[in-house]
């Protein structure tokens, strides 16, 4: 019986992530040589966490928590958007000429991340670095005939490797 606390996250990457986010965005317009529309000056900081390690995270305060408590999942890697924008591109092996600045959302945090200091008294830490986490994968349509462009990026099966 689970009789513990919930959980709230930061912003979750991994495996068939809806493909407007932000990564897997970003590598199909790279990938199809589009414009990755960057908010602002990109200096928008968000902490990513391997969504297996978020799902231990709320199995955890699930079963061990107290009842009633929310508990903060955090995944220790606070990145710059222009920053991972960057490194998408050194992964597909595109030039930073696809930057596209927008217009900032009105209201867009600068800054979102979590302090997750209650949860990890109970234990719990991520497992995956944001740059090791493996199989991390970010759904993309299949496209018949499309080959590898890196060694980790195979999107012949539709599948982009993010372990960047």
């Amino acid at each position: 019986m689970l009789a513990g606390g919930s959980g709230t996250s930061s912003n979750n990457f991994g495996s068939y992530q809806y493909p407007e986010s932000v990564i897997p965005l970003f590598i199909t317009n790279a990938v199809d040589d589009r414009p990755l529309p960057l908010h602002g000056d990109g200096k928008n900081v968000r902490d990513r966490l391997y969504v297996l390690d978020n799902c231990s995270g709320i199995d955890l305060a699930l079963r061990e928590g107290r009842v009633g408590e929310v508990y903060n999942i955090g995944g220790g890697h606070e990145v710059e958007n222009i920053a991972l924008t960057r490194q998408i591109l050194r992964l597909v092996g595109k030039p930073e000429t696809l930057i596209q600045r927008v217009k900032d959302r009105p209201g867009h945090d600068r800054r979102y991340s979590v302090e997750w200091g209650e949860i990890r008294e109970l234990g719990w830490a991520p497992r995956h670095a944001f740059v090791e986490a493996p199989g991390s994968t970010a759904t993309v349509p299949p496209v018949a005939g499309r080959v590898s462009i890196v060694p980790s990026l195979d999107v012949s099966v539709g599948r982009l490797d993010l372990a960047m």
